[in-house]
This record gives structure tokens, C-alpha cells and sequence, in this order.
């Protein structure tokens, strides 16, 4: 990839539309090009005359990948969720307000307590087939799985017309773009199932027709093979990956496959009985037809294969200087060999720096108690065992390190104070505060940068090592119906790394006590404290069909003064300290979500918007969104 080397890394992930100046001629890319007539003077053609210009096209194709945040006014209404940086949840704003609605906010994690706009139809149960297109979890309106689809095909099928680009260079170019492709259809598949697959780039004027979904086992089949053909040419690590790094490498390669094999394994899909019924799970468009353990199989091999070249490489390594909370921090945050996936919108992070903050601290997500409880002590064992040395009267002394790096606690240091979570404190300047309503904000992602930023642009960790791990110790538990020796390894390794007790230590019985179903419930709490708000929960949820968690209680965390304010210095409290100047309650309140009362497996999947069913007569509505 040297070759590579003496192309401004900054082009790679700009947005919006590249404009190339040749002489006196403009010439448009991206989205806006893809959708000319072929009438028009500057066509395909221009694209494809050199090296240069074929390669803007990929790196702005780069630029469509899955990221999870948004960018205020400088992003076109702050859109943000798992099916990209303009594919998520919008909460009524138009271009360049509103606010926006990250997933996580749908899980036991969060809430969006304004409950207006797009979130409003979720929370009151409205949402349908009508309102899906810009309204659903996967913002069909805004396209951007076709168009870059479209520009995928487009790319793939005119760069070997280059005439000064090696044979080499073009196949890798295509691989990348390949996982592209594959990366769209993956998070399509997580939202919807059976994907509605476009194997080519239509012409403009070219009448896609009828397009059938493929059932679950062709999605697998289809996107598999796609991918495989991709990692043959791509290269494991990079060769400067201080130049080059956020690039598609055999190892995201690798991680696409496994996130879409761990979707397909999953019970959701994988199971003796569709989840519900109707036309689509008649024709497997939503589930295998039945229990196929072939699935955890994959899963556990490609989990194996990578983890393997992983350990054997001298870049890919979790982070681990022995200091926990930063590593942690590092580990999702910072451009590291952890991360074998990574996306971002920008390479410098050249626009405001207060970004973080206002997406996930002042607008969108805030934390619910639920999400606190999940956090065991610093000894491994969770709060809920007698033993573990929990005090409700001092509930943040000594817990997992990755508490502190996730909530904003009352008494967590910042900004030369403490968070004042408390009725009347600095950040709950009244119990019932918006921001503040259920005792915390959000620490993750938002930081404590104090206004500077970070020298490089936040990146968006799609796929780490710790997520791997945790995955192939899944699968190890269901193919062998019950945890291995192997799977309790692979989870503390996670946990080592924050320097918290062994997950068998979290389950209160040795590793041969642990039942299949006590491990997995551990698993997908770890899953939780290590990949939580890097849109991993809601599909946990779902794959695992959690009705009791969508219809679980809210809990909020009261947060009192014992003593007047001016009689103590909060920076001289500990966390043991607790007791003597607050008072800590525990408050459920009900789910302000409909389906916490009217639950129905539907939710499980997003509905296809009616108006692409009057489009396409062949399109088949998914369960319980008929009409």
C-alpha cells in the first residue's frame, strides 16, 4: 500500500460532494454525480480517467460507513445511529437543526426524555409502515445504503479502465469496496432481515422493478462470499497505519463477517420457530426455517480465524498499560491496533470541540439507573450478591473502573470540580432535571476535554478486540452447551484489562457450576460494561428476543443533601464518604415506551415504509407491519 503513501490522507474521509478542478472544467462527485442523466457532458468517463479521480470516488465512498455520531449544524440535522452518519433516527430537525436520536436511547441504557419528533412515534407505539421512511432505527428516506451501493458497483465495475493504476492496486481498490457494499447490507440485515440485495449499479433511467428479499440463510450465503472474496486480496495490517489507518484491511474485513454471522446465529433468526408469524417468515425471509447449529459454527470458526492472525500479529493488541480507567478510555476512543474496524467523518478534528458534549450530554441520551446497576464491583462480583462488599448508602466506593469512564457519578472529578448529581448541584439543578432526570449523564464519548478536543477526529469504533472476544466465548457456550474453559478465558481477558475479578467470580460458582444460560447472561452484561454506546445493546436485545428487558421498569438514582451545601468541600469526599452528606433512593418508574405494556415481537425488526411496497410489488412487508 506504499504507493499509497504521497496521497493526502485528509481526502479520505471528507463528506459531501468532492469537486475536482480540470482546467476550466468543474466536475462533480459523490451523490449528486451518481444521480445525472448519462445525458449530461460529464459522465462516468471523467471518473475513470485516472488513478486520481477513481480513487476520490472510493474515498468518498469511505465516507457513507456506519458512524456513530453526529455533527451538529456542520452534518446536516446531527444525524447519528448504527446505519450511518445520515441513516439514523431524526428527530424532526431539517438540515442543519434538530436534534438526534442515537439507539442506545431505545435500550435498558438510556432514555430520551424530550420524546418529541421521531422518538415520540417509538415511544407512544405510532410508529407503522406510513411513517417508517425517515422515522425507523434504519432512515430509509435518506438512502444511503443505495447510493452507496450504487457507487460501490459503479466503482467496481469501471476501475480496471484506469490507465495508470497497476493491476494490483485495482483489485485491492475493489476488495475495499466490496466490504463497503457488504457493511451496508449488514446493518440492513440487523434492522430488517432477509436484505433486498442490488447486485449492480442501475442506469438512472433504468427501471429497478421487482427486487426480492433474499431469505436469511441467501443473506448469510450472499454477503459471506462477498466478503471472503475480499479478504483474499486485502492485507491483514498496514503498512503505515499512521497514514493510512481507518482503511479496509482483511481484519474488518473480518469483523463484518462476524457481525453479520453473529446476527444470523443469534435466536432472533436462529431458532425452532419464527419469532412471529406472517408472509415473511413463511418464506425465511426473517428467520432460517429452523435451528441451524451450522451458524454457531461459522461463527466460532471466523471468530477463531481472526482472533488467531490477531494474536500472532505485532500491531492488534487490546490496550493495557496497567492503568485501567485510561486504557479503557483509549481503547474505544483513540486510533489504536484495538479497534480493527474504524470509521470517521473527518481525519482532523478541525470542527467544534464541544461536539461530543452536546450530541450525548445536552440533547439526546440520558443514562437510566438500570444502566449503573449493570456495573459490578471492582472485585468482579455483582452488587446484587450479599457478599460483594456493596453499599447502597455509598454506591460508587470501589466498583469497575469502566462505571467511572461511562456515567457522569455524583462526585466523579471534572473540569478541576466534581459532577453534582445531587438535587440542586451544579449538573441537577432540580431533582426532575431534563438532562440530569435519573441521577446521571453521559461520560462516554463526551470526556473530559475541557473544550480542546482531541488532536485527531473522534473515530467510530465499529469493531474491537474486546467484541470478538466476547463473541467467541458465545459461541463456545451454546456449541457446547455450556461454557469452556477456553470461554471464561477469552471474557476475563476483557476484564483483566480494567483489572476487575473473573466473570466466574460475577456469577457467584466456580467455572463448573456455570450453567449455558448463567454464562450468557454474564456475556451479554460484560457485553454492556465494554461495549456500551457503541451500538451494541439494541442488538443484543433483539437477537436474543428480550421481552422482559423492553418491558423492564426505569430506574432513577434521587440524589440528596444531607448537610448544607456550604459546610463541606465535595473535591475532599470520597466515594466511601458518601453516606455522611447525601442520601441515595431508588425510584421505578414506568417504562415510558408503549411496548413496556403492549409488547409485540414486531419490534424486533423495523417495518419496510409503505411507500417502498407501493414501489416494489415484490417487496414483502416484515411481521406484524402489515397493513
Amino acid at each position: 500500500m506504499k504507493m499509497f503513501k504521497r496521497i493526502k490522507i485528509l481526502n479520505l474521509f471528507i463528506l459531501g460532494i468532492f469537486i475536482i478542478n480540470t482546467g476550466c472544467e468543474r466536475f462533480p462527485l459523490g451523490n449528486e454525480f451518481l444521480s445525472q442523466p448519462p445525458e449530461l457532458k460529464y459522465s462516468i468517463d471523467s471518473v475513470f480517467v485516472n488513478a486520481i479521480r477513481a480513487r476520490e470516488l472510493l474515498w468518498n465512498l469511505y465516507s457513507t460507513l456506519p458512524y456513530g455520531h453526529g455533527w451538529g449544524k456542520e452534518n446536516e440535522g446531527n444525524r447519528l445511529g448504527p446505519a450511518g452518519f445520515k441513516a439514523g433516527i431524526n428527530d424532526g430537525g431539517s438540515t442543519g437543526a434538530g436534534y438526534c436520536v442515537p439507539i442506545w436511547s431505545m435500550t435498558d441504557l438510556m432514555r430520551f426524555r424530550m420524546g418529541t419528533g421521531t422518538m415520540a412515534e417509538w415511544i407512544k407505539g405510532t410508529i407503522s409502515a406510513q411513517n417508517a421512511g425517515n422515522r425507523g432505527k434504519f432512515n430509509w428516506n435518506r438512502r444511503l445504503i443505495w447510493q452507496a451501493v450504487r457507487t460501490g458497483y459503479i466503482f467496481i465495475d469501471n476501475i480496471d479502465r484506469v490507465p495508470d493504476m497497476s493491476a494490483a492496486e485495482k483489485a485491492l481498490l475493489k476488495a475495499e469496496a466490496k466490504v463497503i457494499i457488504a457493511t451496508h447490507y449488514v446493518e440492513f440485515f440487523n434492522f430488517f432481515g432477509g436484505i433486498l440485495f442490488i447486485n449492480h449499479a442501475y442506469d438512472p433511467n433504468e427501471e429497478i422493478g421487482t427486487v426480492e428479499r433474499l431469505t436469511v440463510m441467501q443473506t448469510v450465503d450472499t454477503l459471506t462470499a462477498i466478503i471472503d472474496e475480499a479478504i483474499e486480496v486485502l492485507p491483514f495490517e498496514l503498512d503505515d497505519p499512521a497514514v493510512w489507518y481507518g482503511r479496509i484491511t482483511s481484519a474488518a474485513a473480518m469483523g463484518v463477517k462476524i457481525k453479520l454471522l453473529k446476527m444470523a446465529a443469534s435466536p432472533l433468526f436462529n431458532s425452532d420457530q419464527p419469532y412471529m408469524e406472517g408472509e415473511a417468515a413463511t418464506k425465511e425471509l426473517v428467520w432460517t426455517g429452523g435451528y441451524k447449529i451450522e451458524l454457531w459454527q461459522k461463527l466460532r470458526d471466523a471468530c477463531k480465524e481472526l482472533i488467531d492472525l490477531v494474536e500472532a500479529s505485532s500491531y492488534y493488541e487490546m490496550v493495557n498499560t496497567g492503568n485501567p480507567e485510561l486504557d479503557y478510555r483509549k481503547a474505544y476512543y483513540e486510533r489504536t491496533g484495538e479497534t480493527l474496524f474504524s470509521t470517521r467523518v473527518t481525519y482532523q478534528f478541525s470542527l467544534r470541540p464541544d461536539i461530543i458534549r452536546n450530541q450525548h450530554w445536552w440533547a439526546d441520551v440520558i443514562p437510566l439507573h438500570n444502566y449503573a446497576m449493570k456495573f459490578p464491583m471492582k472485585n468482579g462480583m455483582s452488587i446484587e450478591n450479599p457478599v460483594s462488599g456493596y453499599d447502597p448508602a455509598n454506591p460508587y466506593y470501589n466498583r469497575d473502573p469502566r462505571l467511572y469512564e461511562t456515567l457522569l457519578l455524583n462526585g466523579r472529578p471534572y473540569t478541576y470540580r466534581k459532577g453534582e448529581l445531587y438535587a440542586g448541584g451544579l449538573d441537577r439543578l432540580t431533582m426532575d432535571n431534563i438532562f440530569a432526570y435519573y441521577g446521571y449523564r453521559l461520560w462516554k464519548w463526551k470526556l473530559d476535554i475541557g473544550g480542546s478536543g482531541y488532536p485527531l477526529g473522534v473515530q467510530w469504533s465499529y469493531f474491537r478486540i474486546p467484541d470478538l472476544y466476547l463473541l467467541y466465548a458465545e459461541a463456545l457456550n451454546e456449541l457446547n452447551n455450556g461454557p469452556t474453559a477456553e470461554a471464561f478465558d477469552y471474557v476475563n481477558r476483557v476484564r483483566a484489562r480494567v483489572q476487575v475479578g473473573p466473570i466466574e467470580d460475577f456469577i457467584g460458582k466456580p467455572q463448573n457450576e456455570v450453567t449455558k444460560q448463567e454464562f450468557l447472561a454474564a456475556v451479554l452484561n460484560e457485553r454492556v460494561l465494554e461495549l456500551g454506546c457503541e451500538n451494541t445493546r439494541w442488538d443484543d436485545m433483539v437477537r436474543y428476543k428480550m421481552e422482559d428487558v423492553f418491558k423492564a421498569k426505569d430506574i432513577r438514582m434521587n440524589i440528596t443533601l444531607k448537610v448544607p451545601k456550604e459546610t463541606f468541600n465535595f473535591m475532599n469526599v470520597g466515594y466511601d464518604q458518601h453516606d455522611q452528606y447525601f442520601t441515595y433512593e431508588i425510584v421505578e418508574e414506568p417504562n415510558m415506551f408503549k411496548w413496556a405494556t403492549e409488547f409485540s415481537p414486531k419490534y424486533y425488526l423495523d417495518p419496510i415504509p409503505f411507500s417502498e411496497l407501493q414501489k416494489n410489488y415484490g417487496l414483502i412487508q416484515n411481521p406484524g407491519w402489515e397493513l
